[in-house]
């Protein structure tokens, strides 16, 4: 009833999230300058508003609650083994460091590549939009050929990309299992060392093992989702791009008017371009 309830309120808030996203975009493609429409194909423009956006919803629609829950499981069990055994805590927070040295790595590499394949897949976007958009033209100029050629490249250098992206974040889980069992056969031996010794029940020590065990598994939750929040951060960078991109700087008011007109309109050391090189 709880999680129930839980995930209807997180679908709600992640929609609300995904709706303001849109409106903040749809605000701001009225306030982009020009050069911005000459400098970025439609499609791509495209892509931003439908496929980034859809990352950033299926991540906060699908694992937001999951995300939260594991926060708060960790914090709960790290408490609870700490009141447990402080030392076994203090080992199982030692070894932490080395799941995330381990992991992080993987994590920062799979994201240039979840990157990587926005850029192309915004490329690809663009592509097929003014390909079909001047279909009449590639049809005038026997131009079919060469655009299926293109688009082919296309097609496979996005294959390429987020093939290495899928493969990369697979190996985040198994290395962070790996891991996690490693520390938690470490965290064990010394909870055998002690109950040897008679300083720590048998119990106690399973009792502690399986806080470990809890302990660890928000990590592992985590790690599964690297594909996706990997592809999250790769659309809202473009995203923020897009919103932080510079504006149409607008008219004044009330325009500053000569004090003598003649008619003469003289035009002396005038050139006008989006970019410098092209002026």
């Amino acid at each position: 009833m709880i999680s129930s309830f839980a995930n209807n309120s997180f679908a709600r808030i992640t929609s609300l999230i995904v709706k303001d996203m849109r409106n903040d975009i749809e605000e701001k493609m009225h306030r982009l300058s020009l050069n911005y429409f000459d400098t970025h194909v439609n499609g791509d423009v495209l892509s931003v508003i439908t496929n980034d956006v859809d990352a950033v919803n299926t991540l906060l629609g699908k694992n937001l609650y999951q995300i939260i829950s594991a926060v708060v499981t960790l914090i709960g069990v790290l408490v609870m083994l700490f009141v447990s055994n402080i030392w076994m805590a203090l080992i199982a927070l030692a070894l932490l460091p080395l799941t995330l040295f381990t992991t992080m790595p993987l994590q920062k590499r799979n994201a240039k590549y979840y990157a990587a394949n926005h850029q192309i897949l915004g490329r690809v976007n663009g592509y097929v939009d003014e390909m079909y958009s001047g279909q009449n033209v590639v049809s005038a100029f026997n131009y079919q050929d060469k655009a299926g050629e293109t688009f082919d490249k296309l097609n496979d250098e996005l294959q390429e990309k987020a093939q290495k992206a899928e493969t990369l974040s697979g190996t985040v889980m198994p290395v962070t299992q790996l891991v996690n069992n490693v520390s938690y056969a470490a965290v064990g031996l010394f909870g055998c060392v002690l109950a040897i010794n008679g300083q720590m029940p048998i119990g106690a020590v399973q009792s502690a093992l399986q806080y470990v065990k809890t302990f660890q598994q928000p990590f592992s939750t985590v790690a599964g989702m690297a594909g996706q929040l990997s592809d999250a951060v790769a659309a809202c960078e473009r995203i923020f791009e897009l919103l932080d991109a510079e504006e149409e700087i607008p008219d004044p008011e009330t325009g500053a008017v000569p004090a003598k007109c003649d008619g003469t309109v003289s035009f002396e050391h005038v050139q006008f371009g989006y970019s410098p090189d092209r002026c």
